[in-house]
């Protein structure tokens, strides 16, 4: 009975981890505007009642491209000084424990905490 018990616990493990989902990274579509001066921004954020959301376009694998809605609680933002690096939206899936984030990789200096278009779009 205790071998059937532990044979049970073994296989259930190996489907869990066999079946989980991966990761997904997903390039991230600056956002344009005809009136832009220049430059780029890749995340967009508001709210819908008392919920913040961020709003960015990704592009499939197939190479469509949307628009991802991602609730704040459940995003997390990282810069990067590498100009070369191109900005990047990652779902990281922890099924295990039933939740899932995303993880936003934007460039260093893109965040800013009061944005003047006056100001910041003629520098």
């Amino acid at each position: 009975m205790r071998v059937s018990k532990v044979f049970a616990v073994v296989v259930a493990l190996v489907l869990l981890v066999g079946c989980a989902p991966k990761d997904i990274t997903y390039e991230l579509m600056a956002f344009t505007n005809r009136a832009a001066i220049s430059g780029q921004f890749f995340l967009a954020s508001g709210s819908f009642g008392e919920e913040d959301y961020f709003l960015a376009y990704i592009r499939e694998p197939n190479g469509s491209i949307r628009l991802q809605r991602v609730n704040a609680r459940y995003a997390r933002i990282y810069e990067f000084d590498n100009p070369v690096s191109q900005p990047t939206a990652t779902r990281i899936d922890k099924s295990w424990a039933m939740y899932y984030y995303w993880r936003f990789d934007i460039p260093a200096g893109s965040i800013r905490p009061v944005f003047n278009l006056q100001r910041d779009w003629t520098e």
